[in-house]
């Protein structure tokens, strides 16, 4: 679980800026207590919320927000990657600002891995090169947290080890390449855990385009080949979504289709490569089954081809994959724009199934952004889930959680008082500045 994320000098992101999945205080855990997760250690510090949704006016810079953690994720994943004196793909500094654009970009969080144990990671880094990198953990077990170094590599220096740090030691990185990369492809026991968490438990899903929304349907495609095992199935788990979700679809199956025969006209100038990826993509064929009636009685099934489905359907069936590893593995989830191509209820119905602790017994977590302001309701989200994006004068984005604000009114409904702009986060409108000339 993530227990806090700061960003500084990452595209409109300016200054250090804060999201926290602590519970404010002033609420308390009396409100919705289901989607809170006590510690299960004194070392965690802090009950956490299992969800955040994230609002704010179109270019207030809220995707970036989700896009920093992806950029932190993409970094520890694929810096062993980069290569000697290239950029460093993720470096996006603020550009408003002559100061800015030369100075490094700093990610930072705190979070709790597989092995329950809570760790802090920083890096600070510039076009080329990494200036910072460190971990901590914090000690199990004990009366009173305690934090201790596993390493710290400063830009040109040796790598400093802490006492706790198990593995190996003679590494040769590239001046782009982060440490924690390595365990990727090197067994280090000290910091496995904390790689695995950013390899294995932290998802990222990019606001919804077609080449995003296939890529999502090959994930769900592979769970239909290769099920695991445990109280209920992936691929029944999918299927249940998709049924409960009103789609009038019964069940779903995979189909393996005859290539063979396929061929590509002549006139077509394809390379071989690009054929055999499209031959590839039409080996299998996800089918919906739906119920066949006569005279309003059912009398059999029919089978549809996916993309005989509405948009919304396919999206549905694409996010349910990643829900399910999500739910059942524990995963933290970041979706961009969740509400596109859905139905409002079906984006209420895939929160609840992260605030339902019977469901999420691995306290998985959902942070998303969208602009579906029927969201904003105290039945659904505590105030210290629902975040709020602006952007000032200057171009700099800036983030705040609603429990921030006092004097909320416990009468009005929230969603009014954040459409009236009390909480800002959304279009400062000036039809007067509209001219369209006949």
């Amino acid at each position: 679980m993530i227990i806090e994320f700061a960003v500084t000098n990452f595209r409109s992101i300016k200054e250090r800026q804060i999201l926290t999945f602590k519970i404010d205080g002033q609420i308390g855990k009396a409100m919705l207590p289901e989607q809170i997760v006590l510690p299960k250690d004194k070392s965690h510090g802090f009950s956490l919320v299992t969800s955040a949704v994230v609002y704010g006016a179109n270019a207030s810079g809220k995707s970036n927000f989700l896009k920093a953690l992806h950029a932190l994720n993409y970094m520890v994943e694929n810096s062993t990657d980069f290569k000697l004196d290239k950029p460093i793909p993720t470096y996006e500094p603020f550009k408003l600002d002559r100061q800015t654009i030369k100075e490094p970009t700093k990610f930072e969080i705190d979070f709790i891995a597989k092995d329950l144990r809570r760790y802090t990671y920083e890096i600070v880094f510039n076009r080329k090169e990494i200036l910072d990198e460190e971990l901590y953990f914090y000690e199990l077990d004990r009366s009173s947290p305690r934090k201790a170094l596993l390493y710290n590599r400063l830009q040109n220096k040796e790598i400093v080890f802490g006492e706790n740090y198990k593995g190996r030691k003679d590494f040769s990185l590239n001046p782009n390449q982060l440490f924690l990369s390595k365990s990727g492809v090197d067994d280090i026991p000290s910091i496995k855990e904390a790689y695995r968490f950013f390899s294995t438990y932290l998802l990222y899903a990019a606001a919804q385009t077609t080449q995003f929304d296939e890529e999502m349907l090959k994930a769900t495609e592979r769970i239909f080949k290769d099920e695991s095992s445990g109280e209920m199935s992936f691929k029944e788990a999918i299927i249940s979504i998709i049924k409960a979700s009103d789609t009038g679809i019964n069940s779903i199956f995979l189909q393996d289709i005859d290539i063979s025969t396929m061929k590509f006209m002549d006139d077509i100038d394809i390379p071989n490569e690009e054929k055999e990826k499209i031959l590839s993509r039409l080996k299998t064929r996800i089918k919906t089954v739906h119920p066949l009636y006569e005279k309003g009685i059912k009398v059999g099934e029919s089978i549809f081809d996916l993309s005989e489905e509405s948009t919304g359907t396919m999206k549905l069936l694409g996010l349910a994959g990643i829900i399910v590893y999500a739910l059942k593995d524990g995963s933290v989830i970041i979706i961009d724009e969740l509400d596109k191509n859905l139905h409002p209820l079906l984006t209420r119905m895939i929160v609840s199934l992260f605030h339902n602790p019977i469901i999420n017994k691995n306290n998985a977590q959902l942070i998303f952004s969208t602009h579906d302001v029927s969201l904003i309701d105290k039945d659904l989200f505590r105030r210290d889930q629902i975040i709020l994006v602006d952007k000032d004068e200057e171009g700099k984005s800036g983030i705040k959680r609603l429990s921030d604000f006092v004097g909320i009114s416990k009468i009005i409904p929230l969603a009014k008082w954040y459409m009236a702009g009390m909480f800002k986060g959304i279009p400062s409108i000036n039809e007067y500045q509209i001219s369209i000339n006949e």
